[in-house]
């Protein structure tokens, strides 16, 4: 019997690496000013995500121009 994935992509439900270059991670954060550069991590929510899933979900939400 195979066990199950410890972490998944919210969108896709595969498996997914918290590490990884492709993931993307929800997480409360500070910044400093009107810029978004990132002062530091208030809480981590623990949800994943890959990136080319996250862009996927955006192209499937847009509407056709014509």
């Amino acid at each position: 019997m195979v066990a199950p994935p410890l972490y998944v992509c919210e969108l896709c439900k595969f498996e997914i690496d918290p590490k990884g270059h492709n993931t993307i991670r929800l997480a409360t954060t500070w910044v400093r000013g009107q810029s978004k550069t990132l002062f530091s991590v208030e809480q981590e929510h623990y949800r994943y995500r890959h990136d080319f899933c996250v862009d996927k979900e955006i192209r499937d939400q847009q509407e056709a121009l014509f």
